[in-house]
């Protein structure tokens, strides 16, 4: 069974006072979210692909150089994609033409690869090379038989995940280095105290904020440590304006924290409810 649990805004009469009581603490929130954001400048927002900083002076954005980066992930992506097409299709299933039509059509992009591997660094492009043509192999045999064998997906997979985790680990320093060079050429242009207030938001979505190349990069370049209030991950966020919203909830619920429980400013990081459930819990027991 799957259950979803899904919030949502309290239910109360129209005009009732306590939908106006209510509504006075969502615009008290609203107010004192911008009073925290504007002692908490300056903020640099970093996405993917773009690092946007501003302060008291201006807003700048760059964009960061990951073509080599996004080469490696797709390249990496082949052996997936095959996957993808074939697992649900082991002998003895048939393949239908469906599957096979999309074969037809990976092969073709498969090919075209192989004609634009200079993209690449020079010493990863026999491995590139590698994953194309073990890849090409597989799906000319597919196409062939309309079947496909499980050992010889299984076997095609542990031939093909080394290659990844080569492209994993040469995608990631590659990054790490691009963001690396954004983050000297920051500090070079900010006052010291400043640099020493900057705060960070990371935009992305949530499955990936474990161990997180971004929270790892930054927490280790400013040697801090699970610190929400410093560094964030904003998940599920388009936009910078929703990132800077979710710091600017941060900053105040840590204020609020602090004043109303016991000196914890964490305490509104976590579900409210939590220790009261936990109580209620073991002494339904």
């Amino acid at each position: 069974a799957i259950v979803l649990w899904t919030g949502t805004p309290p239910v109360f009469a129209d005009n009732s006072t306590w939908k106006q009581l209510n509504g006075a603490f969502l615009s008290a929130y609203q107010q004192g979210k911008q009073s925290s954001l504007r002692r908490g400048q300056p903020i640099l927002i970093v996405s993917d692909d773009q690092m946007t900083l501003t302060t008291q002076k201006e807003t700048q954005t760059w964009n960061l150089d990951m073509k080599t980066f996004h080469d490696l992930k797709t390249m990496s992506h082949v052996p997936l994609t095959f996957f993808l097409i074939c697992h649900h299709w082991v002998e003895p299933a048939v393949m239908p033409a469906a599957p096979i039509q999309r074969l037809r059509e990976f092969k073709t992009l498969l090919q075209k690869g192989k004609g634009e591997l200079t993209r690449f660094p020079e010493a990863s492009r026999s491995r590139q090379k590698n994953i194309l043509e073990s890849s090409l192999k597989m799906v000319e045999q597919v196409i062939a038989k309309k079947q496909i064998k499980s050992s010889d997906l299984n076997s095609y997979v542990q031939e093909q995940t080394p290659e990844i985790k080569k492209n994993i680990q040469e995608a990631v320093a590659y990054q790490i280095e691009v963001l690396r060079s954004k983050m000297e050429m920051i500090k070079a242009m900010l006052p010291q105290s400043d640099f020493d207030q900057l705060k960070i938001v990371i935009t992305g979505p949530p499955q990936p904020r474990e161990k997180s190349l971004f929270l790892q990069f930054f927490e280790d370049y400013l040697k801090i440590s699970n610190d929400r209030a410093k560094l964030l991950y904003a998940e599920n966020t388009t936009n910078n304006q929703q990132a800077i919203d979710q710091l600017a909830a941060v900053l105040l619920d840590r204020e609020m924290s602090t004043v109303f429980f016991h000196g914890d400013p964490r305490a509104l990081e976590r579900d409210i409810r939590g220790d009261a459930t936990e109580h209620y819990l073991k002494e339904r027991k």
